[in-house]
């Protein structure tokens, strides 16, 4: 089943708007990163209960958003990007190593229950990672310089309050340069 869920996510396109695939449930529609983010300053509890994706009985909201916007700064593990549409609101992609489960849980298309146990759910996570290291942030690394405009499509784990710095840190799951 591993195999399956990983080819779901890594094949393009990432999201299959059209529904039923060979027997998988529909996926769902990334949010749009306006619109989250402009929930998520107005009112984070809020903006979880209608945008976000829920694992388990955690109260960690996971977001599967997309958008546009142009590259403000380059680091070492991050590109902060100034979203289009948010009045110059800036969010991260993280471009370093990844670990967690921020992939898995924030696309909302993998259910614990249908997989035969949780070594078996863990061990996607770390699979999925492995493809976001190597397909996706390689190319993003390579062509973000400040002032490029990218589209971007990623998730991210945001906790009940909104601090300081960019609004979202996205693990992108896909980045195209325009």
């Amino acid at each position: 089943m591993a195999a399956d869920e990983v080819g779901r996510v890594s094949d393009p396109p990432i999201v299959h708007p059209t529904g039923e695939k060979a027997g998988r449930r529909p996926a769902p529609l990334f949010a749009a990163a306006p619109i989250v983010i402009s929930a998520l300053l107005r009112d984070p509890g809020a903006a979880a209960k209608q945008h976000a994706h829920h694992v388990g009985i955690g109260g960690t909201a996971y977001y599967f958003v997309r958008g546009a916007g142009r590259v403000v700064s380059t680091g070492k593990n991050e590109i902060v990007v100034a979203v289009d549409g948010t009045d110059g609101v800036q969010i991260a992609l993280r471009t370093g190593p990844l670990f967690g489960n921020t992939v898995r849980d924030g696309t909302g298309l993998l259910n614990v229950n249908e997989f035969p146990g949780l070594a078996e759910f863990n061990a996607l996570s770390a699979a999925i990672n492995r493809l976001v290291e190597t397909r996706v942030l390689p190319p993003l690394r390579e062509h973000a310089v400040v002032g490029a405009a990218l589209e971007f499509a990623g998730c991210t784990e945001v906790p009940d309050a909104i601090g300081a710095g960019p609004v979202l840190s996205l693990v992108p799951v896909s980045a195209e340069f325009r």
